[in-house]
C-alpha cells in the first residue's frame, strides 16, 4: 500500500481529525506523549518516499 502513495495534502478535515487526535491524547496520556505522536505521525508522512524504499527492500 505505500508504494502507491507518492505525496500527500491534509485535507481541512484532516486537521480537525489531528487537532481531536492530540486532544485525545493530551486528556488520555499528557501534553508531552500527544506531542510526541503528532511529531511521530509528521514524522512518517514527511519520509514517506524513505518508507517506501524500506518496504521495496523488505520484498525482495
Amino acid at each position: 500500500m505505500l508504494n502507491k502513495i507518492k505525496s500527500y495534502k491534509l485535507s481541512e478535515e484532516a486537521d480537525f481529525d489531528i487537532e481531536a487526535i492530540f486532544d485525545y491524547s493530551h486528556y488520555y496520556h499528557g501534553f508531552n506523549q500527544a506531542v510526541k505522536y503528532l511529531n511521530d505521525l509528521d514524522t512518517v508522512f514527511t519520509n514517506w518516499s524513505s518508507i517506501q524504499k524500506l518496504e521495496e527492500n523488505e520484498t525482495k
